[in-house]
């Protein structure tokens, strides 16, 4: 077994940015569910549309962070990911709630 090949300086900036683009998705995904579920259990009334308002708010911001760097067929995925995973708690979270608005 010879020496690992060297990761160049360009290969740690690019996985340096990939991985604060995915932590932001995190923190704003976590901090969306953690609103939701506490609006859940204290019966707040919150509408479609402001639900739908906080979905295009995380997805403007994945899509920003997308623009600031390169894109790749990676980073298309996983902010297609993130746009699924909002839907997705939209679902249950109307059916938590039992579809009122």
């Amino acid at each position: 077994m010879g020496d690992p090949a060297p990761i160049f300086h360009h290969a740690h900036v690019d996985l340096a940015r990939d991985l604060e683009t995915l932590s932001g998705q995190n923190a704003e995904l976590q901090a969306l569910v953690d609103r939701m579920s506490d609006e859940a259990d204290r019966r707040v009334a919150v509408t479609e549309a402001e639900w739908q308002d906080r979905i295009r708010t995380v997805e403007e911001s994945a899509r920003k962070r997308l623009a600031e760097g390169p894109v790749t067929v990676d980073a298309l995925e996983e902010a297609r990911r993130v746009t699924r995973i909002v839907s997705w708690m939209l679902c249950e979270l109307r059916a938590v709630r039992g579809g009122r608005d």
